[in-house]
């Protein structure tokens, strides 16, 4: 009898103690992303973390968190009405909507929020959610830039280089890439890299393209390693350490 009772309550011991365990795993039990946690961390100032909870929560159709979502964007906070904007655009959490998306969009990016006024101008772009107008792209994407925005920069250069719906401009165009290249952007470096690689719109420099391969590499790039190994064949050991120091004075100044 007293072998049958320990083993009984043995084997309910490890239960509860396995029913703690794996339900700290399950969404919704778990206290690290509850609703609670997330706007105690907004509260608190960590944005990041509230904004990750808040988010995950918001997607998955939590009701509290979508309202929260609401609520701070009808109040103006333009991280949230961003936030709001993105998950009208994707159908994360609420009905995919582009034009309630651009709205949100553009409320944050008037408050000068670079990620939505990047957001915004891919949109009219593309005629998502608004008609499609370069021109208005081009005027949310400047602001943007100006404050140290790479994706603006990088979106610059190549609407001023393609002259689609714009006038055609490769000086301009050449230096937006250039900042771009310089800000950290690893899109940019790159094409940089081919330009200089390939002599099109740049002169033909081996040792400059190293440089700039090499940068985008570092970046995560994924064609920029590949790329920099065919430029080397064509350099000595003495130039690929003259563009390996290049890099070193290309790169965005800490």
């Amino acid at each position: 009898m007293m072998t049958r009772f320990f083993v009984k309550n043995m084997r309910a011991a490890v239960l509860l103690i396995a029913v703690v365990t794996w339900g700290l795993m399950i969404p919704g039990l778990a206290p690290a992303q509850s609703y609670q946690s997330g706007v105690a961390a907004f509260d608190r100032g960590d944005f990041a973390s509230a904004f990750t909870i808040l988010g995950n929560l918001a997607r998955r159709g939590d009701a509290k968190a979508l309202n929260w979502f609401h609520l701070g964007a009808a109040r103006g906070a333009p991280r949230i009405q961003y936030e709001l904007a993105r998950m009208y655009l994707t159908g994360g959490g609420l009905p995919r909507d582009e034009a309630r998306a651009a709205r949100w969009f553009g409320l944050a990016a008037q408050q000068g929020y670079r990620p939505a006024q990047v957001r915004l101008a891919r949109m009219y772009l593309k005629g998502r959610g608004v008609p499609r107008d370069v021109r208005r792209a081009v005027a949310w994407l400047r602001p943007a830039a100006d404050k140290g925005s790479s994706p603006a920069m990088f979106l610059l250069f190549q609407i001023h280089m393609a002259g689609r719906g714009y006038p055609q401009n490769t000086a301009l165009a050449l230096d937006w890439l250039r900042r771009a290249a310089r800000a950290g952007d690893p899109r940019a470096q790159h094409q940089l890299g081919v330009f200089y690689a390939k002599g099109l719109v740049l002169k033909l420099d081996y040792v400059r393209a190293h440089a700039w391969f090499n940068l985008a590499a570092t970046g995560g790039h994924p064609r920029a390693a590949r790329d920099r190994a065919w430029v080397a064949q064509f350099l000595t050991r003495k130039q690929i350490g003259r563009a390996q120091a290049l890099a070193k004075t290309l790169g965005p100044r800490r």
